[in-house]
């Protein structure tokens, strides 16, 4: 039986907070201290590889310490988001076992979104060369211009639809034996700050503002200016204004019940924000005038 041809794949994906410098608060546009990154490693491993994990095939997919496997035989699919890291979906594809799975991948892939991310890695389907043809079209449209996968042999792939502004096409294939393939990579991530609208001065810009109940945030020190709030909610839709090189921050105050403006001298630990497991921070406030 073809399924004791073992391939393993094992997929690891996290997001990774990567520090720079802090930068310029442009045109009231709120801009965190670092970029952030997503870190993918995709391995695959054919039954005669040296050093493979299992004799038996499985898969594996962590992200941020969730598994979202699939334990099933196929060609596995993991989707992302390319500017956040959302997973999007997962799906396996027993290609070798009928030219119609081969089929339905070709759909699968034509009906993804644009700018995702997608990680391929071969389970246990190997020698399914004649049912994937049908799928090369939609492969070439995503980076992929080589489908060739033979007995035994492993294969590994992050592939993009849409944009490459972050994403990266790389390929991973060995003999039976001569695996496994691994990719291992760091893709950028924009993660997108919701521009809000709301009941601010012209010239503001609206930022999502979370209020101080989050974990490691602590604002401590004498109010400067204060912003009428009926509630916490108000806050979280609050201005980030723009004078020269200066931000400005509105967080809820409990006691007063206000959104209130505090600057460098006045702030012991900037807010933290996480998103998708991402950490972001605010750079620097600088004191007015």
């Amino acid at each position: 039986m073809w399924y004791k041809k073992s391939i393993l794949c094992f997929v690891v994906m996290a997001l990774k907070f990567e520090g720079t410098k802090s930068q310029t608060c442009k045109g009231g546009s709120f801009i965190p201290e670092g970029a952030c990154k997503m870190s993918v490693f995709v391995r695959s491993e054919g039954e005669m590889d040296p050093n493979r994990s299992v004799s038996l095939g499985s898969s594996y997919l962590i992200v941020g310490g969730k598994e979202y496997s699939k334990k099933s035989a196929g060609i596995i699919f993991f989707i992302f988001e390319q500017k956040t890291g959302k997973h999007v979906s997962s799906e396996v594809f027993d290609v070798k076992s009928s030219s119609a799975n081969g089929d339905k991948l070709r759909d699968f892939i034509a009906a993804l979104p644009n700018d995702v991310i997608i990680v391929m890695a071969v389970q246990t389907s190997g020698n399914a060369n004649n049912n994937l043809a049908g799928a090369n079209s939609v492969f070439f449209c995503v980076g992929l211009n080589d489908t060739a996968i033979g007995d035994q042999e492993s294969f590994a792939a992050i592939l993009c639809k849409g944009s490459r502004e972050f994403c990266r096409v790389k390929k991973s294939k060995n003999s039976g034996g001569q695996g496994p393939s691994y990719i291992s990579i760091l893709l950028p991530l924009k993660i997108p700050f919701n521009t809000l609208n709301g009941p601010c001065a012209k010239g503001t810009s609206y930022q999502r503002v979370y209020s101080d109940a989050i974990e490691n945030h602590a604002i401590v020190g004498p109010l400067l200016v204060s912003k009428t709030a009926n509630n916490i909610e108000d806050c979280k839709e609050a201005c980030f204004f723009y004078k020269g090189d200066s931000c400005f921050m509105f967080n809820y105050n409990q006691a007063s019940k206000k959104c209130e403006l505090f600057h460098e001298g006045r702030v012991s630990e900037y807010k933290v924000i996480q998103i998708f497991l991402c950490t972001f921070k605010t750079r620097k406030v600088h004191a007015v005038g």
